[in-house]
């Protein structure tokens, strides 16, 4: 184990010699971090930051593993073989799982009790840089980060059971972790410390596994890891949830727009704006509405990637994008939810309160901001992916759909969780139709 941990052992043993010899670095760092986010303009991005650190919370996870192994272990057994085989894998996975965090957060403590590195906050307010070494006193636990190390060996978890957004679990760690900085809990260098512990926890943990001859854990799940739908789901969810616990994002990414007096950076007579609204958006419902009915009689299917559209799909095209975007979005959200649009809240010129993407508001009445319809209608394109399995259109519904919200957030006309709200509930909504469909017409 030792010999695969040669890189882990060297970037550790450099971090650590760099803090005793100096602290020059992370102190420039963390002032530069500290001005940043003390600036009044900023106070919602700091809002957003001491908000989500709770995420690196290990108790969290350490409850998640519980959850799941009690789940295998108790849970009746179906007769079904394939669910014997699941309900092994979860067991196993959980208790790697668990254990990943037990072996992380061990060598974590040891190393914080045993250097006594000053968190950031108490060498400021007392000027004192000097180590204590072997100390109980928690105002010198900062190196390494505890969050950070607990939120990369999760990260790292999930990135063997789906590899392919393994990117994405590193960037949410990421931010997790550099929200240590941000509340004054860490220097940069806990951070790169916290995470070089947790690559060397998670690798102990593989090395105890194969020695005790224990099933491989955490193996790839092949069915989901190529579900495009799913996997965008579970990145949306992820997002979604970073913009309930930091709502306050939504306002700091709004402000970044807003030019003062009302104005934002597009106006709705811009040419950009009114190429995507009064056109774009115009030609993809006619792509989804109008085009598949003609497509039955015409032989259109180049429009289409040469996809022949069945007469049964083209009526289903034609209810679900019908249903999701003028009755689900249009009619009942944006008339329900009450939640002001950017431009209207008091914090950019207007004179209504926030809410988060989350609560019920009476700020406004009709068309109100939760969620994007124009956006919708872009996300929309992912039913075709459904119908004709060509890659085209999933990755032209993630570029349509985010590319109008972003025209309507610099318009000041909706938050970016609008945007990524639009986007989960269209393709939840399409995925449950999609599943009845198919059950229903099944060759």
């Amino acid at each position: 184990v030792i010999k695969n941990l040669k890189i882990e052992f060297s970037i550790f043993g450099i971090l650590l010699l760099s803090i005793l010899l100096s602290d020059n670095i992370d102190i420039s760092l963390y002032k530069i971090f500290n001005d940043f986010c003390n600036s009044p303009n900023n106070r919602y991005f700091k809002e957003f930051f001491i908000n989500i650190t709770e995420l690196g919370n290990s108790l969290w996870y350490f409850l998640i593993a519980l959850i799941f192994f009690v789940f295998s272990f108790f849970i009746k057994k179906k007769t079904n073989k394939k669910y014997e085989i699941f309900y092994k894998k979860l067991k196993i996975d959980s208790i790697f799982f668990f254990l990943a965090m037990v072996v992380t957060g061990v060598l974590t403590q040891i190393i914080k009790h045993a250097l006594g590195r000053p968190r950031p906050n108490y060498s400021i307010i007392e000027n004192n840089l000097e180590f204590d070494f072997f100390s109980l006193n928690s105002s010198f636990h900062s190196f390494p980060s505890g969050h950070t190390s607990t939120i990369f060996v999760v990260a790292l978890c999930f990135s063997l059971l789906l590899p392919k957004i393994r990117y994405f679990f590193i960037f949410f760690a990421s931010i997790i972790a550099f929200s240590r900085v941000v509340v004054g809990a860490h220097f940069f260098t806990d951070i790169i410390g916290g995470i070089v512990v947790a690559y060397i926890g998670f690798k102990i943990t593989i090395f105890l596994f194969n020695k005790l001859n224990i099933e491989s854990p955490l193996s790839n799940l092949k069915k989901l890891n190529s579900n495009h739908v799913f996997l965008a789901l579970l990145i949306f969810f992820i997002i979604v949830l970073f913009l309930a616990i930091g709502s306050s994002i939504d306002i700091y990414i709004s402000s970044l727009f807003y030019l003062g007096k009302q104005k934002f950076v597009l106006q709705s007579y811009f040419i950009l704006t009114v190429i995507f609204r009064k056109i774009f958006i115009p030609l993809i419902v006619l792509y989804l509405m109008v085009l598949p009915i003609i497509s039955i009689f015409l032989p259109i299917e180049k429009f289409y990637f040469n996809s022949k559209l069945k007469s049964k799909e083209v009526w289903f095209i034609f209810g679900s994008v019908f249903f999701n975007l003028l009755i689900f979005v249009n009619l009942i959200l944006k008339n329900m939810w009450g939640r002001a649009r950017p431009n209207d809240i008091l914090q950019l010129g207007g004179k209504e309160s926030f809410s988060p993407w989350f609560e019920l508001s009476n700020a406004c009445n009709t068309n109100c901001s939760f969620v994007s319809g124009d956006a919708a209608v872009g996300f929309s394109l992912i039913i075709l992916f459904f119908i004709t399995k060509n890659k085209i259109f999933f990755w032209g519904s993630l570029v349509a759909g985010f590319s109008i919200g972003l025209i309507r957030i610099l318009e000041g006309g909706h938050f970016f969780s609008d945007v990524i709200m639009s986007g989960l509930i269209v393709y939840l909504l399409t995925s449950v139709q999609f599943y009845f469909f198919k059950k229903k017409y099944a060759d």
